[in-house]
């Protein structure tokens, strides 16, 4: 029985921080969406890999211009995403909170007002993005809402 703890202890501490010698690279970018800024959405990069632990994930939202800077979830304040090939999605947003889908309702049954974004931008989305090592990344994603 104490191995088993052990294992799982081990693998929360995997999952918890991110691996040693992973590096990040700062990442900022706009949305928008048939041409004009998308505000308030939630834009998160999950990095892809071979590797069991390709690192944490990274998220930010925009502003009023369609405008994102990406921070690393559980990244202690540290700006941008993981160095690779990363898995995008484009989320919208209550209020300027949790992102949420289109099925999500909010008090007595109504439905809850935010912008239609297609799930081939976020549930099924077909957005990949490759942060690349010693520059700013700039990830623009121009949506279609088709």
């Amino acid at each position: 029985m104490r191995s088993r703890g052990v294992a799982v202890g081990g693998l929360i501490l995997v999952w918890g921080c991110g691996a040693p010698g992973i590096q990040h690279a700062q990442v900022s970018g706009k949305i928008t969406m048939d041409g004009k800024p998308l505000a308030n959405v939630a834009v998160s990069f999950q990095p892809t890999g071979n590797s069991l632990n390709p690192g944490a994930g990274s998220s930010g939202r925009t502003n009023e211009n369609g405008e994102y800077t990406l921070d690393v979830i559980g990244g202690n304040g540290t700006k941008g995403a993981v160095i690779g090939m990363h898995r995008v999605e484009i989320n919208p947003t209550v209020d300027g909170n949790a992102p949420v889908r289109d099925d999500d309702r909010g008090g007595g049954g109504q439905p809850v007002p935010r912008v239609r974004i297609p799930a081939k931008y976020n549930l099924k989305t077909e957005l990949t993005f490759e942060v690349k090592a010693g520059t700013d990344n700039v990830a623009n994603f121009n949506l279609n809402s088709k």
